[in-house]
């Protein structure tokens, strides 16, 4: 256990039910490819060369000492595009597909970001490791509606393929052509640390690189939040070129309209391009269903976010306001939940923080007295007063803290 307190800079252990939102999420669907007599060995493989492990164990070292974010991975372009590379192919049920190899040896998960991501309607796309253990899709023409940048992942792994399904349309003259996406891949996430959520044997609290005093948010202690539960994401999210993760909580609004805002904290990515933003991953529902769990939770992604506000810790409060790039049936069908907030300037007496640590399954870390204020005084010093200082405590499971990624 890494610590029993910190400076816990937004608050989503003071939940207040605002808005419930339940659903049903999107019907599982393999690839067209699957079962069918078509090879990956045929199919355009791009082999990017890996960083440098030196470099990365240098700039880790330096951002522990400094109390910086911390990087899961680097970023290495690809700028390759559907009309200048990948394979298409006929399958044997008729369907036409295009599929493109991308590979990154060493890394330890994948994911794939996009300058363009726009697909014709009742087309769809599918991103799978070469072993098949994790599929994501399918992406269909609702999945970027603002048709700007994309991001699809993580999936474990060094070795990655894309598969677009095409539809087809017939010309006045008679002939039937093949309907082309707008696919431009602009790089490719080389994971080289914290997803240990990959591997089922690293801890008996199921997957995760988070500390094994971490509590599961479907243990006992989590049975008076299991409602609030449902707002809490991961984020995936980009800053340059690197990777990182990062919590937050969907949170209501004064009309109660379902706008979809996302709060988490400035030191996550507050200074990122909007591109940059476009291409955030929010991964909800990553939980155990059970206080342990053997096998890798699924989750629910949504792509694409835009800041709306933000306070830095310099001077500030560390507070990032987003708003997803999701619609509002996205979240009703994902089950979403609007947390609500205070602006009280009274601490709470008792609560829960739930959050992600290292990028772990969905953990929940409580306490039992009244919060005090505080100036944050790190490498950076906070507005006056601006944080709540929080004591974490042993419950019946076990003794939940708060870890880099939980912010």
């Amino acid at each position: 256990m890494k610590k029993n307190y910190c400076f816990f800079v937004i608050t989503l252990a003071i939940f207040a039910l605002s808005l419930n939102l339940s659903g049903q999420t999107k019907a599982v669907k393999m690839p067209n490819s699957f079962g069918q007599n078509v090879s990956i060995e045929d199919v355009d493989h791009i082999q990017l060369s890996p960083p440098s492990m030196e470099l990365i164990r240098s700039e880790d070292t330096f951002d522990g000492k400094n109390g910086q974010p911390m990087k899961i991975a680097r970023l290495l372009p690809v700028g390759v595009s559907v009309e200048n590379s990948g394979t298409w192919s006929e399958l044997e049920d008729g369907k036409t597909i295009w599929r493109l190899r991308l590979s990154s040896e060493g890394a330890v998960a994948s994911a794939l970001h996009f300058d363009a991501f726009v697909l014709p309607q009742g087309s769809t796309v599918y991103v799978y490791n070469t072993d098949r253990s994790v599929v994501l899709g399918p992406y269909t023409s609702e999945d970027n509606a603002k048709r700007e940048e994309y991001a699809i992942g993580l999936l474990s792994g060094d070795d990655v393929i894309i598969e677009y399904v095409a539809i087809k349309e017939k010309t006045l003259s008679g002939e039937v052509n093949v309907v082309m996406p707008e696919i431009q891949i602009s790089a490719f996430s080389y994971v080289n640390r914290g997803v240990d959520f990959f591997d089922p044997d690293v801890k008996d609290t199921g997957y995760g690189g988070s500390e094994s005093c971490q509590v599961n948010v479907n243990c006992p202690e989590g049975n008076n939040w299991r409602t609030q539960q449902k707002g809490v994401a991961k984020i995936y999210y980009v800053q340059g070129q690197y990777g990182y993760f990062c919590s937050g909580s969907l949170v209501n609004n004064v009309r109660n309209d379902q706008t979809p805002y996302f709060l988490t904290a400035d030191h996550c990515g507050g200074n990122s391009t909007a591109s940059e933003f476009n291409q955030w991953i929010f991964s909800f529902n990553y939980e155990s269903p059970g206080c342990t769990s053997y096998s890798e939770p699924s989750g629910n992604n949504l792509t694409g976010c835009t800041k709306k506000a933000r306070g830095p810790l310099a001077g500030g409060s560390d507070f990032l306001l987003l708003q997803l790039n999701a619609s509002s049936t996205s979240i009703k069908n994902i089950g979403g939940v609007y947390n609500g907030w205070s602006k009280s300037t009274s601490g709470s007496t008792s609560g829960v923080g739930i959050h992600h640590p290292s990028g772990d399954i969905k953990k929940i870390s409580t306490y039992t007295s009244s919060l005090s204020s505080a100036t944050y005084n790190g490498e950076e010093t906070g507005a006056s007063g601006a944080h709540w200082v929080v004591y974490w405590v042993s419950t019946a499971t076990n003794h939940g803290v708060t870890e880099g990624g939980s912010s």
